[in-house]
């Protein structure tokens, strides 16, 4: 009687090492082109692109995703400071004592601090009699968007089209400058106290989402490039 006794410890280790040899076939270059496009599409899903599983767009500061691809797969680090705002959101806040007191503030007459707050209009959404104006070289004074009450909570952003509140129009004043269609609004200490004030920005999932999204294309580009090194077909 012939009597064959397999030790699972071995068995598992040559598995490992078939593993590893049979991943190390994946060109170099395969590798980093999947950890290039990997770091450009987490990158991209913080300044504005919405993938699926995600309720809203995400825009964040601009950052850097780490990326480190091995013959394991792909491994990615972002800030963490960023995925945590992100994922739970941010209460509103009041922007007043920031911008009132940054190194661009200056000091009025009467002691009060202020500050020349410039936004930015995209010509796309800037009314036709408002761009006749700039081209006419007249100061327009339109009151679209002029808020109604002197203590409406401020809900704009960068574009204040997404939310205008000040006593002013909405393109009062706009010129052609050096970044584009500007407006400029002045803040102060003296300002209503719920003027300057930044909405609350509910969460939204963001790394499982881009995970997943990431993943499934890896893991074919992966299964692919292995298949045509080793199978030698493409």
């Amino acid at each position: 009687m012939l009597t064959i006794t397999w030790e699972m410890a071995t068995l598992t280790r040559a598995v490992d090492v078939w593993a590893q040899r049979a991943a190390d076939v994946v060109p170099d270059a395969t590798r980093r082109a999947l950890g290039g496009w990997v770091a450009a599409t987490w990158e991209a899903s913080g300044q504005g692109l919405q993938l699926p599983g995600m309720t809203r767009r995400v825009r964040v500061r601009p950052f850097t995703a780490q990326v480190e691809t091995t013959a394991d797969g792909v491994r990615v680090q972002i800030p963490v400071d960023l995925a945590e705002r992100v994922e739970h959101g941010t209460p509103a806040w009041d922007m007043k004592p920031g911008l009132t007191h940054g190194p661009k503030s200056r000091v009025g007459r009467t002691g009060a601090r202020y500050n020349i707050i410039p936004f930015r209009h995209r010509a796309e959404t800037v009314p036709d009699a408002v761009l006749w104006a700039i081209v006419a070289g007249l100061r327009y004074q339109g009151t679209e968007g002029a808020r109604t009450s002197l203590n409406a909570p401020w809900v704009g952003r960068r574009h204040p089209e997404q939310g205008y509140t000040w006593r002013a129009g909405l393109y009062s004043g706009i010129r052609l400058a050096r970044g584009g269609l500007t407006t400029w609004r002045t803040v102060s200490e003296r300002s209503p106290a719920a003027s300057w004030w930044y909405p609350a920005r509910p969460g939204t999932p963001w790394a499982e989402p881009v995970w997943q999204w990431v993943a499934e294309a890896v893991t074919t580009a992966w299964l692919q490039a292995w298949e045509a090194q080793v199978f030698g077909h493409d």
